[in-house]
C-alpha cells in the first residue's frame, strides 16, 4: 500500500514561537488545533506567491482570502483562527470591507518576518485529508482544456528540478522574508500533489507553479533549455493597440481578435478612442514623432534602453523597465490618507511626457475609465498569442514548451524552430518581426549539493 507523504508548511520561526506563547496566555473559548493558525499563516505566503508579478521583488503585500474555500480546504471555523490572529496582532487587515466590491485584505505583521519553519502536517491529520482533496477538485475540469493544453500540463508535470542544488542557492538568500517564499514556490513544484496548470479567468494567462518561480531558480531544469522571450512585450502590444486606433481601421491586424476597433471601443469606451484618434489629429505635425520614435524603439526591442538614454538615466535595464511598466499600469490618480487626490509617480509620468508625448496621452486616456483595464487587455492579447497561437503552433509541431506570459522555455535543440515559428506567427497577425532575446538556462548551472546541516534547515528528507 503506497504511504502518504506529510504535507509541508513554511511559516516565520518567530511568529511559530511567539504565537505557542500567545495562546498559552490567551486561549481561546472554542477547542483548537494549532495547525489551523500554521495553515493560515502559509496560505496567505501562498496566496502572495501565486499573486506576485515576476518582474517584482517578493514583498508581504496584503491579499484577498476566500473565506468560503479556506473553510473548505480547513475547517467551518476557521474564521474563528483568523480573528485571533488578528487579535494578537500575528496577521494585519486593511480593514476594508466592500459587499459585493472588495475584500478585506491580510498579511503577516512584518515583526515576525524571518527564518522559515517547516510545520509538517501528517496522513493521520484530518486537514492533510482536506487540502489533498481540495487541490484534486481544482484540477477536476483540466481535462476539458484544448489539446495541446493537455499536453503541455501533461509535459510540466515530468519536469524535473536539481532540487538539492536548488535549495542550496536559496540559502545563499540574505533576505528571509525571499528565502522563505523561494523554499514555499519550491516546495509546491517538489511535491507534485501541489502543481497546478491553469488559466487565469481576468486575463487568460496559463499560471502555474513555473510562472511564479524566480527567474534564477530555472537554471536547475534537469536537461538543456533556452528561454525565449519577446522583448518589450507590453510596450510592443501598446503601440498595437494604439495603431489601431489612429489608423481607425477595423481590419488593421485581421487576424487578431483583440485589435479589432470594436472590440477596443467596448472595452475602453468610445468617447477614449474618439478622444485619442482626434488628439492624434490635432498633434500631428507637433509631436507625431514622439509616437514615431516609440514605435521604432519598441519594433527593435530597445524602448528600455532608449528611455533611460533620452533621460539620461544612470539605472540598470531592469530598473527602467519596472519604471515603464508602473507608468502604463498605475491609475492617472489616486486618494491618499487624508482624502487627497494625488498622480502615482508623478514626477516619472511627467520624464515620460516629455519623451513621448502622444503616447502618454493615450495612456492616461485608455486607463481614465478604469485603470486596470490597459494592463489586463495588453495581458489577454499575450496569452492568445502565446498561448492560443505559438505554443498551439509548437506543440502541433512536436516542441512541447514551458510558457511564461511572454516567453517560452525548450530544449536546445529546438530553438531555432522555435524562433521560426514565432516569427512567423507575429507576422502573421502583425506584420511584423519580433525581437526576441534566446537565453541558455546552462549558462550558469553550479552544482550545488547542500551539506547536512543545510538539508536538516531546509528540511530535505
Amino acid at each position: 500500500m503506497r504511504t502518504q507523504k506529510p504535507i509541508l508548511l513554511y511559516v516565520p520561526q518567530n511568529l511559530v514561537v511567539e504565537l505557542d506563547d500567545y495562546l498559552k496566555r490567551n486561549p481561546p473559548k472554542f477547542a483548537y488545533d494549532i495547525v489551523y493558525f500554521h495553515y493560515i499563516i502559509h496560505h496567505i505566503q501562498e496566496i502572495q506567491l501565486k499573486n506576485k508579478n515576476r518582474n517584482k521583488d517578493i514583498e508581504n503585500k496584503a491579499v484577498a482570502i476566500n473565506i468560503k474555500n479556506l473553510k473548505k480546504v480547513s475547517a467551518a471555523n476557521i474564521r474563528d483562527y483568523l480573528n485571533i490572529l488578528k487579535l494578537g496582532e500575528f496577521v494585519q487587515t486593511d480593514g476594508k470591507y466592500i459587499s459585493g466590491k472588495s475584500s478585506r485584505k491580510y498579511q503577516l505583521n512584518p515583526i515576525y518576518l524571518g527564518t522559515a519553519q517547516i510545520i509538517e502536517i501528517n496522513p493521520e491529520k484530518r486537514l492533510h485529508n482536506k487540502i489533498l482533496k481540495y487541490l484534486k477538485n481544482s484540477k477536476a475540469h483540466n481535462d476539458r482544456n484544448e489539446p495541446h493544453l493537455r499536453i503541455m500540463e501533461r509535459h510540466f508535470m515530468k519536469l524535473d528540478f536539481d532540487y538539492l542544488a536548488a535549495k542550496k542557492w536559496i540559502l545563499r538568500e540574505k533576505n528571509l522574508t525571499r528565502q522563505t517564499s523561494y523554499l514555499l514556490a519550491l516546495s509546491q513544484l517538489q511535491d507534485k500533489r501541489f502543481r497546478y496548470f491553469k488559466r487565469n479567468s481576468r486575463n487568460n494567462r496559463l499560471n502555474s507553479n513555473f510562472t511564479n518561480l524566480k527567474k534564477d531558480l530555472r537554471k536547475f531544469i534537469v536537461g538543456d533549455f533556452v528561454c525565449i522571450d519577446l522583448k518589450n512585450s507590453q510596450p510592443l502590444l501598446l503601440n498595437l493597440l494604439i495603431q489601431s486606433i489612429i489608423n481607425n481601421n477595423t481590419h488593421q491586424y485581421p487576424l487578431c481578435y483583440f485589435f479589432n476597433l470594436k472590440i477596443i471601443c467596448k472595452t475602453f469606451g468610445n468617447r477614449k478612442i474618439q478622444r485619442i484618434f482626434k488628439t492624434h489629429q490635432i498633434m500631428k505635425n507637433e509631436n507625431l514623432v514622439s509616437l514615431s520614435k516609440f514605435e521604432n524603439a519598441v519594433i527593435k526591442g530597445r524602448i528600455y534602453e532608449d528611455y533611460m538614454e533620452s533621460c539620461e538615466m544612470n539605472i540598470e535595464r531592469d530598473e527602467a523597465k519596472k519604471t515603464l511598466l508602473k507608468l502604463m499600469y498605475s491609475s492617472n490618480e489616486k486618494e491618499n490618507g487624508q482624502g487627497q487626490k494625488i498622480i502615482p509617480y508623478k514626477n516619472d509620468k511627467i520624464q515620460f511626457e516629455k519623451v513621448y508625448p502622444f503616447v502618454s496621452e493615450c495612456i492616461h486616456s485608455l486607463k481614465s475609465k478604469d485603470y486596470r483595464q490597459l494592463s489586463v487587455f495588453l495581458q489577454k492579447v499575450e496569452s492568445y498569442v502565446f498561448i492560443d497561437c505559438i505554443a498551439k503552433e509548437l506543440v502541433n509541431s512536436g516542441i512541447v514548451p514551458f510558457t511564461i506570459h511572454d516567453s517560452v522555455i525548450v530544449e536546445a535543440k529546438d530553438q531555432e524552430k522555435t524562433e521560426k515559428i514565432i516569427q512567423n506567427i507575429f507576422f502573421e497577425k502583425f506584420h511584423l518581426t519580433p525581437p526576441l532575446r534566446t537565453e541558455s538556462l546552462k549558462k550558469a548551472n553550479p552544482s550545488l549539493q547542500p551539506t547536512s546541516m543545510e538539508k536538516n534547515n531546509l528540511g530535505f528528507y
